[in-house]
């Protein structure tokens, strides 16, 4: 599968610290347009129970590789190795089904597991996905902490593997910061696709920054996998919004992203400021990007968010496209707003009192 990726919009050169971009991605006769959101396997099946359709051209399914019982939203007391038939044969009915029933015109698979994966069951994912006739085929670390030679001589099977698909290493954003520098020079070499891991933001923030500086020189296509809560939660003056969670890796050179909360519409916790109480129905608010107080039914509440903020990316792309996403589009939206100041500050980007800058349109 022959990957290209149009340059020429990435990065967004209207701030020197940030890589936000807007690549056309192109699989074989597949267009994609970016930055876009990923709908995951528990979208699909919420919008169905809500009546609504997703506005989604990627589809980012997740496989869990535990041997033990585990906990999550779709695998409740369950274990799904896959080295075992059975698990294989669910998953792929699962994909196959979803697409039969969403058309996406990507399906991507990416692997969490509980620590215990072997090289023999590397080979088997791979194997998996050869057989499900996708697009792209993708690696796991066993050790998402691990340095960059062990990462290297893990990617030997991964390269030697014979398939017509585009290959896409996954990273993690729990690395050290010099290990996924010299990870993502090695992928960049090679390939034209990078899965990066979500890993939070606060802890990670030098990490992070590893990846924007990349991305502001780089030509890889960066899916961001494993978003564990639909919004942040960050004080923007005395108040405490609460903005997607796509926007941060956004801001740092991710271009999609798939959003697998543990719990729906709760916040994860992590960030700055109180989450809001569970049992309360949140849904995304276009006018100002961030999370608000709904009355809706839940399942409607998630898919209407997942449908205002592809609309969003959709307007973030023009922004990005005719050079005014930061100027003028952030400055106008509360969450945005909140958001590129965070990775401003964060990044080092910092102005005197006074100073003529982004926010001053």
């Amino acid at each position: 599968m022959k990957v290209r990726v149009d340059t020429r919009t990435l990065p967004h050169r209207e701030n020197a610290s940030l890589a936000c971009g807007a690549p056309t991605v192109r699989l074989g006769n597949v267009t994609l347009e970016l930055p876009s959101l990923a709908a995951t396997h528990a979208d699909y099946e919420k919008a169905s129970n809500a009546k609504v359709v997703l506005k989604a051209d990627i589809f980012n399914y997740r496989y869990q590789d535990y041997k033990r019982p585990i906990h999550t939203e779709t695998a409740q007391g369950h274990k799904r190795p896959i080295n075992t038939k059975t698990a294989q044969d669910n998953a792929a009915k699962r994909i196959r089904d979803t697409q039969k029933a969403h058309k996406p015109k990507a399906t991507i698979v990416h692997m969490i597991h509980d620590g215990s994966l072997t090289t023999k069951s590397l080979l088997e994912f791979y194997e998996f996905q050869k057989g499900l006739d996708i697009p792209i085929i993708t690696t796991t670390e066993k050790n998402p902490r691990q340095g960059a030679s062990e990462f290297i001589e893990e990617m030997g099977a991964f390269e030697d593997f014979e398939t017509s698909q585009a290959k896409a290493p996954t990273v993690s954003i729990m690395c050290d910061p010099e290990n996924l520098e010299e990870k993502l020079r090695y992928i960049a070499g090679r390939y034209k696709i990078v899965n990066v891991q979500w890993a939070g933001y606060g802890g990670h923030i030098q990490t992070w920054e590893v990846l924007s500086r990349f991305q502001r020189n780089g030509r890889l296509w960066c899916n961001t996998i494993g978003i564990e809560r639909a919004y942040e939660t960050i004080k923007d003056g005395n108040e405490n919004i609460h903005p997607a969670s796509v926007i941060p890796p956004l801001m740092f050179g991710a271009h999609s992203y798939s959003v697998m909360p543990r719990t729906y519409p709760r916040d994860g916790g992590g960030a700055a400021g109180p989450a809001p109480k569970q049992g309360r129905v949140m849904r995304f608010d276009p006018s100002t990007c961030c999370y608000i107080e709904s009355k809706l039914d839940v399942d409607v509440a998630r898919a209407r968010s997942f449908n205002s903020i592809q609309e969003m990316l959709g307007l973030v792309r023009s922004g990005i496209l005719d050079g005014s996403f930061y100027s003028r589009y952030c400055a106008k939206r509360q969450g945005l707003r909140a958001c590129l100041e965070q990775a401003m500050n964060r990044s080092g980007t910092s102005r005197e009192p006074g100073q003529t800058g982004l926010f001053d349109q």
